[in-house]
């Protein structure tokens, strides 16, 4: 079953107009210098810096050990108890996903981003999730506290039975909760690319604590624009090693 309603030709044309660098996919940007800007909104605005990310939630996680494999380019964080990893592949590409979490306790559950998720989600839930030991957990529902800060950001609601979704006021992105099945949350996005490369996708499934999916709806509609690079800029020499933003 498709997400969302397709978008159409004026729509996308409408998100990828650039007053200095046409093609690239903002409803907003703020120029910061030749190779850095500000992007808003948020699902829009490409990946950004996974490394940085990685060590930060790693410096935020006192006693949760650090596994690497250098074969595959994949480094993981294993909870004291073992019963939760943190999974980042440097080195994904197409539908491998970039992180993955995943807890084996009583009530197991699973969250993937994909490649191309701006780095602001996945650290959403990953640095919260370090902490939770000490952090009860809640039974309520993120969308009833968040309905106010969806409709403020424009997102427009949908019901299909027990099903509910959420578009983006530039129907870009939807986000969409089904209590009863396996992967109950899903948050997915096209952004208008030719070549489908800022394409990404994230999902929690049934039994994720309720207050991690509401750390990452509240982080993806808030108003703030982020710092990226633009593609094809980088620190050394020029150019990045990859397409996309930085």
């Amino acid at each position: 079953m498709p997400l969302g309603p397709p978008r159409t030709a004026q729509q996308s044309t409408q998100q990828i107009a650039c007053p200095r660098r046409p093609g690239i996919a903002t409803s907003s940007d703020y120029f910061l210098s030749p190779s850095l800007l500000l992007a808003s909104p948020l699902h829009v605005a490409g990946e950004g810096n996974t490394t940085s990310t990685f060590r930060a939630i790693r410096d935020r996680a006192p006693g949760w050990s650090l596994r690497s494999d250098p074969d595959t380019g994949q480094v993981a964080l294993a909870s004291p108890d073992d019963a939760t990893t943190i999974s980042y592949h440097m080195l994904a590409s197409g539908p491998v996903p970039r992180w993955t979490a995943a807890h084996s306790g009583p009530r197991p559950w699973t969250a993937t981003f994909s490649c191309n998720t701006p780095r602001e989600l996945p650290h959403a839930l990953l640095e919260p999730l370090t902490r939770l030991p000490s952090h009860p957990l809640t039974d309520t529902d993120p969308l009833k506290d968040l309905a106010e800060d969806l409709y403020d950001a424009g997102w427009k609601r949908t019901a299909y039975g027990t099903r509910t979704v959420y578009l983006s006021a530039d129907r870009l992105c939807l986000l969409a909760h089904t209590p009863h099945e396996e992967t109950a949350w899903q948050i997915a996005t096209q952004a208008p690319r030719s070549d489908g490369s800022e394409r990404w996708n994230l999902s929690l499934s049934h039994d994720a604590p309720p207050q991690l999916a509401r750390s990452v709806i509240r982080t993806l509609v808030r108003s703030e624009p982020v710092m990226r690079r633009l593609p094809g800029v980088g620190e050394v020499g020029g150019f990045v090693s990859s397409r996309g933003w930085r």
